[in-house]
């Protein structure tokens, strides 16, 4: 994914270790992207940590994301609303 995003990972500076639901530790490359929510104006710029695997979504990151939307989730109808807090 960083690869598609024209982020080279090994000229990070910020290297952080993660460790998942299972205990194991993971390596995560630091780098700032800017984002924008589909059907939303603004962009933000938010804190994502790239891992070195073969994982589905090799992407870590919730700084910067959370603190400019409200996440409401609804399993039991499988939907998710987002809200910008512009709107809040």
């Amino acid at each position: 994914m960083a690869e598609d995003l024209g982020i080279d990972l090994q000229a990070t500076s910020v290297i952080r270790h993660y460790v998942g639901i299972d205990g194991e530790a993971v390596i995560g490359y630091v780098h700032e992207v800017s984002i924008q929510i589909s059907k939303f104006s603004e962009w933000i710029e938010v804190e994502a940590g790239f891992l070195d695997c073969k994982l589905p979504f090799p992407l870590l990151g919730q700084f910067g994301f959370f603190d400019n939307y409200e996440i409401t989730l609804r399993g039991y109808r499988g939907k998710f609303e987002i809200k910008s807090r512009t709107h809040l």
